[in-house]
């Protein structure tokens, strides 16, 4: 038997003992992403083409199936129907069957943030709802970044950033949940867009200079933030081609990850650059399903292992060679307990937010949000699901990866230590809401009674005559 021929029967043997061994809907998870896996993004979609003149067909439409893609066109190979040899097309003339996409519906929406409403011009809504477009789950945008407080040596580092699903939070706004790796280091958080004017050429924004002011143009910022780096940029649209959409901006980094303390930074040196990488909605729709069937492989095969009390040593080798635990420890797993880090400093944000008109506003806000899942509990609950799952799989991973012991040691303390992090963040910003003062009490205490001349400043105990006396002098100087 030949060597390819022989790898080619391994590989059935052991396809077979792990079906022999895993529940009917684990086998099927796990053979749902390997199939995909290695599928080609371009391959086998059903689609629909309008533009008869060029595919030479007498109907005013025509039916056929993806077979290739031309990386130097960036056209389709579509085989028609009616027609013998495949057509280049354009995927902007092709219409999709996306049919059993497994991207996540878009969360509810209940009203926008004021805030987002700023500017409520046509050109600004048409502008939002074209970069929109663009940010589709399972695109991905591609450059590079310097972050402060990184080694200088280092340089610009490859930067990535891969939209994973939208989502809404507790109080119905909506946001894109986000995925960023940079120095070796893969984080999700949430990403928002907000509409603000700015003057300047108006060719960046992708609007026409005569339906603009003189002044001033409507652009699109972007922001996110996982446990230590902040990114803000403005999202560039120079032509009609999505390929051409960039992303540039700058980044902040926490100091030792405490918030409020900053690297110190330089705008022309720490900041990123993005272009969108994915060449059309087809490619999108290919690594939702992708990302959707790994997710159900994980949670299948988490759900089959924590079922299962004892394997015979048959078993045990079918797992361990059937299975790509690599791929599963250092990125699915690792992926679901980030997800959870990004979901728990969202809500740690929301409520650092808030600002009560009253007590009893007070009471409302916070009952409509625990109510909503924003709570201890189900922080701590969400924590130790993504806890109990992370120790599943590196239990049952450690007899395949012997040889990497000490990479599954730091993943395993760096997940966890996050998602304590994630937590305790969420646990202060819980408390500071808790013991909040609202507006109306703080308003009772101010008084127009004069103060006597001795009394104190509460900080630096100085006499508030003399202050206020240096406070009149320098304003008067500046005069």
């Amino acid at each position: 038997m030949s060597e390819a021929l022989h790898h080619v029967a391994e590989g059935d043997d052991v396809t077979n003992s792990l079906g022999r061994v895993l529940s009917p809907q684990t086998y099927e998870s796990v053979r749902a992403v390997q199939l995909l896996e290695q599928q080609n993004w371009y391959d086998g979609w059903d689609v629909t083409a309008t533009a008869s003149d060029c595919i030479g067909a007498s109907s005013s439409s025509a039916s056929g199936r993806t077979t290739g893609f031309d990386v130097g066109s960036k056209k389709l190979l579509v085989k028609f129907n009616n027609s013998e040899d495949p057509a280049a097309m354009c995927p902007d003339d092709l219409v999709f069957d996306f049919q059993g996409d497994s991207a996540l519906v878009a969360a509810p929406c209940e009203e926008a943030d004021p805030k987002e409403e700023e500017v409520q011009t046509k050109e600004a809504e048409e502008l939002l709802a074209k970069v929109k477009s663009v940010f589709t789950p399972g695109s991905r945008f591609e450059g590079t970044i310097a972050i402060p407080g990184m080694m200088q040596g280092e340089g610009r580092q490859s930067y990535s950033l891969d939209v994973v699903s939208e989502c809404a939070d507790e109080l119905g706004r909506k946001s894109l949940l986000v995925r960023h790796c940079a120095y070796s280091d893969e984080q999700a958080c949430h990403l928002t867009f907000q509409v603000r004017l700015s003057s300047g050429p108006s060719a960046s924004s992708g609007i026409p200079a005569a339906a603009l002011s003189a002044t001033s143009f409507p652009e699109i910022t972007v922001r996110y933030a996982d446990g230590e780096t902040h990114c803000e940029g403005v999202v560039s649209l120079p032509g009609e081609d999505a390929g051409t959409v960039t992303l540039r901006g700058r980044v902040l980094q926490f100091s030792q990850g405490e918030e409020g303390f900053l690297e110190p930074s330089e705008e022309v040196t720490h900041f990123f650059e993005l272009k969108r990488a994915t060449n059309c909605e087809a490619e999108a729709a290919h690594a939702r399903r992708v990302e959707a069937a790994r997710g159900r492989r994980l949670e299948e095969l988490c759900l089959w292992l924590q079922s299962v009390e004892q394997m015979t040593p048959e078993e045990a080798l079918a797992i361990r060679r059937g299975i790509p635990w690599r791929d599963i420890v250092f990125r699915d797993i690792m992926r679901l307990c980030e997800v959870r880090c990004s979901m728990l400093r969202r809500q740690s944000a929301i409520l650092n937010s808030l600002s009560f008109t009253s007590q009893s506003h007070k009471e409302e806000t916070l009952q409509k949000l625990r109510d909503a899942g924003l709570n201890r509990h189900a922080g701590h609950e969400a924590m130790d699901a993504a806890i109990l799952r992370l120790k599943t799989v590196l239990t049952a991973a450690m007899p395949a990866l012997r040889q990497e012991l000490d990479n599954l040691d730091t993943a395993c303390l760096q997940a966890t230590t996050r998602l304590y992090r994630s937590y305790c963040q969420l646990d202060k910003a819980m408390r500071s809401a808790e013991s909040r003062l609202p507006q109306d009490l703080l308003k009772s205490w101010i008084t127009d009674d004069p103060l006597p001349k001795d009394t104190p400043c509460a900080v630096c105990f100085s006499s508030l005559a003399t202050v206020n006396a240096e406070t009149a002098g320098d304003q008067s100087t500046e005069e």
